[in-house]
């Protein structure tokens, strides 16, 4: 009897296992818009949806993707998917994961890093937020979160009530990794915490919402308008870049102050810092006085602004 289970079908199983391995949600995302690329090469080349992935298929692919003249970064992405599915299909039993083992990727150039913002310009993007209404404070406190403790947006979008333990001279900030029960703990400097508390004696509390912050009373506000917020903020400012610029401000400036690449890749959630090839013991007392000798850890005067 064939099998009557499409691909567009089997790209959802594929994507609750990538769920379950827990796996980023924008990485999920990407994964599975890929192999929807892939479905409709396939559908392009073969008049028919894949059954299984094939080395043949994936060499076909990659083919069509030279001839299309796209990066090599952006090739060496959809293999990667392609990769990660094949993975699915050899744990699900509907085939073995030979269909990539052949297939190189292409080389890339080094990426080159995105420009920080200086220290002027740091503090000249603070002050351009109007932290005498509640929707400043909640983002001027969402800036900090990304200064001071380097989250990526979705970590920070994710925080909800009760995710934070604020103590008038140390904070914490618990920190959920993708879809299962990985955390961390993040630590908070003065700065950050001095931040979360003024926008939490401002944030409405009625009628309930769980998510830290809100768009309006009750309402969660999401990931896309955090990004967008803070690039609105950097732009009055005159900085480019984005919410994710920040974090590279927090772990360049980390490092510059500790060198120490691994303590670097703990407080960001890096799962392994290559560069380094090691990997060391951080103490959390180490984290926590690099944390408060951040050059950013710097209390802005309420009154001038």
């Amino acid at each position: 009897m064939p099998d009557l289970i499409t691909f567009p079908a089997r790209i959802e199983q594929f994507r609750h296992w990538l769920r379950m391995r827990d796996k980023r949600e924008l990485t999920v995302h990407a994964y599975c818009v890929d192999m929807d690329l892939f479905r409709r090469f396939t559908l392009t080349v073969y008049n028919v949806e894949p059954d299984i992935v094939t080395a043949q298929d994936v060499q076909a692919w990659r083919q069509e993707m030279l001839a299309q003249h796209l990066t090599a970064r952006s090739i060496n992405r959809r293999l990667t998917a392609i990769k990660m599915y094949c993975r699915w299909q050899a744990a699900v039993g509907l085939a073995s994961d030979d269909a990539v083992r052949g297939v190189a990727k292409l080389r890339t150039s080094p990426q080159p890093l995105p420009p920080i913002p200086s220290r002027v310009e740091t503090l000249r993007f603070l002050r351009v937020i109007n932290r005498h209404t509640w929707k400043g404070a909640r983002d001027y406190a969402i800036v900090q979160l990304f200064i001071q403790a380097g989250l990526r947006g979705a970590e920070v979008a994710n925080i909800c009530l009760g995710d934070y333990k604020l103590e008038p001279r140390s904070g914490m900030l618990r920190i959920r990794q993708g879809k299962g029960a990985k955390e961390r703990m993040v630590p908070l400097n003065a700065t950050a915490r001095n931040a979360l508390v003024a926008w939490l004696d401002v944030r409405p509390a009625e009628p309930p919402c769980e998510s830290l912050w809100l768009r309006a009373p009750g309402e969660a506000l999401q990931l896309r308008t955090i990004q967008g917020r803070v690039k609105t903020h950097m732009k009055r400012a005159g900085i480019k870049g984005s919410a994710h610029t920040l974090r590279h401000l927090f772990a360049t400036n980390l490092y510059e102050l500790t060198h120490d690449l691994a303590l670097v890749g703990h407080v960001l959630g890096h799962t392994s810092v290559v560069t380094t090839q090691r990997y060391t013991h951080v103490k959390q007392e180490a984290i926590d006085e690099a944390a408060e000798a951040l050059p950013t850890n710097i209390a802005i005067d309420e009154d001038k602004t």
